[in-house]
């Protein structure tokens, strides 16, 4: 067999096992959908405040009326615990991080409605502004939270919006990490990971809602997910203390504080955090999910799931192992417990319409040999099959040249 038939012959065999691959690696990727996805929330934040002018000595307004200005963000949360404890990234609850967005708002709308006799930039305006109250004497502007959880494609009911009470978030430098809690029992809440955080060179699937500014009534509420891996580790913040981990997963505005997923184990491994934009290649950076876990400790609070916690991912998990039965049974335990998931009302309709279990085969004499997992028997007949069309090629060559 010369050189190029055994490469072409290395090259069908390689192709064969990929595509008895292909079906396993996407079933897997919508089960650990289906397993994140119901404690998914997008997280809608809301900011106001007056601005004064520090040059004119007054605040922003027109005809002695103080402007109130408003500005919107949206970040992505997941449930740690069932009780309604739901964590996100500390800078989309940071006052710091809207300052020069509100002096901007309020330049343009005072140049907008003649609040100057003069010609007047947005910068040079905005330089003369202060939040709250005079320099020195500034307030931070007032915050207002609330959330969606997650629903599935297609879904026509939005389901009810709640109210967030900030209960802890850090500053980028702090560690990036926050804590909200809205009074809802039963949630899905995520397992984190034992370790904290996450491995270089492991791959990881980055969850959350994409788009940085957005009414919460006019959102998609059906989450993206970004595959990759986590390419490096890094020291940032005060003294270098905080670790971030650099990933290859394309992350956008909206995403942070979405949760970051050890594909194999299903548990949080880091939340997502911020990206560098500015240079010739893009970056972007989790936080190890430890620092969830602390914020937690400090209230008192176990990142611990509940009774239907257990039960969805009991359910998810007898659904694409084939078990009809107890698919039904546990997702059916959880729709009686919470009415509103949706993701348990999908896969219990799917579940309810799968064949029944074929019984096992009764195990073959020893002489015939151990038996082999369905997949392994279907990708070796495919291998063999093409092994032995490469050999008969090869055959057939030789045959010609009288070898």
């Amino acid at each position: 067999m010369t050189r190029r038939k055994l490469a072409t012959l290395v090259t069908l065999v390689m192709l064969a096992m990929t595509i008895s691959s292909t079906a396993s690696a996407d079933d897997s990727n919508e089960h650990l959908r289906a397993l994140i996805s119901p404690s998914l929330a997008y997280v809608h934040i809301g900011w106001s405040s007056k601005v004064y002018d520090n040059n004119n000595h007054r605040f922003v307004g027109h005809d002695n009326v103080t402007a109130i200005f408003e500005l919107s963000y949206r970040c992505t949360g997941f449930v740690v615990n069932s009780d309604g404890y739901v964590a996100t990234a500390g800078h989309c609850l940071d006052p710091n991080e809207v300052t020069d967005n509100f002096k901007k708002t309020a330049a343009r709308w005072a140049i907008d409605h003649h609040y100057y006799k003069d010609d007047v930039s947005v910068s040079d305006a905005a330089a003369d502004y202060s939040i709250g109250g005079e320099k020195g004497k500034e307030k931070a502007p007032g915050i207002s939270v609330d959330l969606r959880l997650s629903l599935p494609l297609g879904t026509t009911d939005r389901g009810p919006k709640f109210d967030a009470k900030v209960l802890a978030s850090q500053t980028s430098d702090e560690g990036d990490a926050g804590l909200l809690k809205i009074e809802q029992k039963d949630l899905v809440a995520l397992r984190l990971s034992a370790t904290g955080h996450p491995t270089v060179t492991a791959p990881i699937v980055a969850f959350g809602f994409p788009g940085s500014v957005g009414p919460i009534d006019l959102i998609d509420q059906t989450p993206s997910f970004e595959t990759g891996s986590v390419i490096s580790k890094k020291h940032v913040g005060k003294g270098g203390r905080i670790s971030t981990y650099g990933v290859s997963a394309g992350l956008s505005g909206g995403m942070s504080g979405g949760p970051s997923v050890d594909p194999k184990s299903g548990a949080v491994v880091g939340f997502n955090s911020f990206g560098a934009r500015n240079e010739s290649n893009s970056f972007d950076f989790i936080r190890p999910v430890s620092l969830i876990a602390d914020l937690l400790a400090g209230k008192g609070v176990e990142a611990k799931s509940g009774t239907v916690s257990q039960d969805y991912k009991a359910g998810i998990d007898a659904y694409f192992a084939g078990n009809k039965n107890l698919a039904v049974a546990k997702l059916q335990a959880v729709v009686d417990e919470q009415p509103g998931n949706a993701y348990a009302q999908q896969y219990l309709a799917k579940a309810k319409v799968m064949p029944k279990a074929k019984p096992a085969p009764k195990p073959k004499p020893a002489s015939d040999g151990k038996s082999f997992p369905t997949g392994l028997v279907v990708g070796g007949v495919v291998v063999l099959a093409i092994i032995g069309l490469g050999v008969a090629v090869v055959v057939r060559a030789r045959n010609r040249q009288g070898l």
